[in-house]
């Protein structure tokens, strides 16, 4: 069993919550992305920053992976005992590889369906460490050796899940937003965590960075295009009135309308409590 599963409570909409994962990976709005060379680093600087995004206001359901705590067993094998006794490393992992995993030896083929037939041993055997130790290895001479003899079986622990991005290993930590839009709560977050950098709270050690991402990427990505449509737009508007009317104060007049109709809008939006988005 895991020490502890990464799960979010979140409340997007299906539909929402997959588009965002397909685009991101993440299953909530936004999240930063650590990149590094071990796990273990990664999942403790998660965990900080987990414990200071909470002080966002407007971030809620923050939630950092929980990436080591996995138990695995580890198979180390004593290459100067297997040598003692005839066997070679590859035999050992075959052993290991089919007893334990097992083996597809053939298929079964019933109408329009396939089945695998896999054969190892029995779950008695492949349960308990000692009865695993029993598992019986040849070697050269024809003897059966037990895995007792020739490797030392320990349990470890591990990751749950590895995720890779860019040619790293990469963590998560994500959340979703309420009673804010997404870019103020992202500024105000990478603000925190940059402070808590400088300040010492927050070692980051040589090699690993972290990034955002997740929704807010496409409103900062709208209005980076609307900052260069709209004035754009409203120089050609000026340009077709002047050659409409060939009077050049019939523009600001109409111009005044667009002012009014647009600052109308954000008061409605104000009203209602209503955060920029895409949509919006």
């Amino acid at each position: 069993m895991s020490r502890s599963e990464n799960v979010l409570p979140t409340f997007l909409q299906p539909i929402q919550t997959r588009l965002v994962m397909l685009q991101t990976g993440f299953r909530a709005m936004m999240g930063v992305k650590i990149y590094g060379s071990d796990l273990k680093e990664i999942e403790r600087i998660g965990l900080e920053i987990e414990q200071m995004l909470k002080q966002v206001p407007g971030a809620t359901d923050i939630v950092a992976d929980r990436i080591v705590g996995k138990p695995y067993l580890e198979f180390e094998i004593d290459r100067d005992r297997i040598a003692r006794y005839g066997v070679s490393i590859r035999d050992v992992q075959d052993v290991i590889e089919i007893a334990i995993g097992g083996m597809n030896i053939m298929e079964s083929v019933e109408g329009r369906e396939r089945y695998p037939i896999r054969v190892r041993y029995l779950r008695e055997f492949r349960e308990d460490v000692p009865e695993l130790e029993k598992i019986l290895v040849p070697s050269s001479s024809g003897a059966q050796i037990p895995l007792a003899q020739v490797l030392t079986i320990k349990s470890v622990l591990g990751p749950q899940e590895i995720k890779g991005e860019r040619g790293l290993l990469v963590g998560y930590v994500t959340m979703n937003t309420r009673d804010r839009d997404e870019v103020s709560v992202v500024e105000d977050a990478e603000a925190l965590l940059q402070g808590a950098v400088r300040d010492g709270r927050l070692k980051l050690p040589s090699g690993y960075y972290w990034e955002w991402s997740g929704q807010f990427e496409n409103l900062v990505r709208a209005t980076k295009r609307m900052s260069i449509l709209v004035p754009l737009c409203l120089v050609i508007m000026f340009v077709m009135l002047y050659v409409s009317f060939k009077r050049w104060w019939i523009a600001p007049v109409i111009y005044f309308g667009i002012l009014v109709s647009a600052s109308g809008g954000f008061i409605m939006l104000a009203l209602w409590d209503v955060n920029l988005s895409i949509a919006v």
